[in-house]
């Protein structure tokens, strides 16, 4: 055996390796997070998401985050196990999704998994 192929023999080995330890240690790509699972009866989209603060009977008016909405006459509250709920239900700091009508009056309150939101 003579020096060169000595030499060309470790090179064909140190470009293996390195080829090798690259590829072994690449960045993973990051993992997606997945949507909670919503019951049938939820809708795919809502029109506000936030976190449910307070109530005011006396004025028909919910707050959410740092907003006030009306609440119309009938909204319907749904919760992740059962589709008949009232307001009573809601508890603070709980997260929900809003459906408005075209006056932006609530018409339904859907309580959501605390994943379901991120804080802006």
């Amino acid at each position: 055996m003579n020096i060169k192929s000595v030499v060309t023999g470790f090179s064909k080995t140190l470009l293996l390796v390195v080829l090798f330890s690259s590829f072994c240690y690449g960045e993973e790509p990051p993992l997606k997070e997945k949507k909670p699972q919503l019951p049938d009866y939820y809708p795919q989209h809502f029109d506000k998401v936030g976190v449910f603060r307070s109530l005011s009977r006396a004025n028909k008016s919910l707050f959410m985050d740092a907003s006030r909405y009306s609440i119309k006459e009938g909204a319907r509250v749904f919760l992740l196990t059962s589709k008949i709920a009232s307001l009573s239900h809601l508890k603070s700091e709980m997260i929900i999704g809003l459906k408005l009508d075209d006056k932006r009056q609530i018409t339904e309150i859907y309580v959501l998994p605390p994943k379901a939101h991120k804080p802006s």
